[in-house]
């Protein structure tokens, strides 16, 4: 196994995103890079503990690559006293691209005007 298709439609509901997601990324996942990201997923969660800054996760119940509860696993395994989420029901996996992504933008823009 030397690469692994992407589903572009599995990542993007709206159908300009999946094009300029089509234009902007590879057609497919080399094999090792998704190992090393297996990798680096485990390093992460172990560190997730040391995460004290306000955090804002943005995740959608209709994410078909990454399930909607490790917006929950992340909550409990940080450190941070402020730690909110804004979540989705329409976009899929890339919610930059797709169709609430003036919504994720407004929720990022939002948050962060909070903290001068």
């Amino acid at each position: 196994l030397k690469s692994i298709a992407k589903d572009y439609q599995k990542s993007v509901a709206d159908p300009e995103g999946q094009r300029l997601y089509r234009e902007q990324s590879l057609p497919r996942i080399p094999a090792r890079a998704a190992f090393q990201l297996w990798d680096l997923q485990k390093h992460v969660r172990n560190e997730m503990g040391k995460v004290h800054n306000p955090l804002l996760l943005l995740h959608s119940r209709n994410d078909k690559v990454a399930p909607y509860s490790n917006v929950h696993l992340i909550k409990e395994l940080v450190a941070s006293p402020i730690d909110e989420t804004a979540t989705f029901t329409h976009s899929r996996h890339v919610l930059t691209l797709d169709v609430e992504r003036e919504l994720a933008t407004n929720a990022v823009l939002q948050f962060f005007k909070r903290f001068p």
